[in-house]
């Protein structure tokens, strides 16, 4: 299982969509071999800019991510269930823990890749 804290120091390499769940990509590339890591998105996120001002993604959360871009986290915590992780940029992403209407599983969750 991975923990929030362990992406700190990762980069975000990638930004999408799988079926229904926006996702997030991380690398790690200090160990050898390097570790990625895929943070899934079903809930209500928030990303704002180095300046604090929120993205507003409309209706495609995927938009907003893609400001995190080659951004490298520099915290991460959770309080109450909520993902906050915070960039070198100032930018920052917040992760509802809350389950929505139509949520299937899990808020947050992160996926693996070897």
């Amino acid at each position: 299982m991975v923990e929030p804290g362990e992406l700190v120091g990762s980069f975000v390499v990638e930004v999408g969509q799988r079926q229904a769940w926006p996702f997030v990509g991380f690398c790690d590339n200090e160990p050898t071999p390097e570790l990625e890591r895929r943070l899934y998105i079903d809930a209500d996120v928030l990303v704002t800019d180095p300046l604090g001002r929120p993205v507003d993604p409309g209706r495609d959360v995927v938009a907003a991510l893609m400001n995190l871009d080659g951004l490298t986290v520099q915290q991460a915590e959770t309080e109450n269930g909520d993902l906050r992780l915070s960039f070198d940029d100032g930018s920052v992403l917040v992760v509802r823990g809350v389950a929505r209407a139509d949520t299937v599983g899990e808020p947050w969750w992160f996926g693996q890749r070897a």
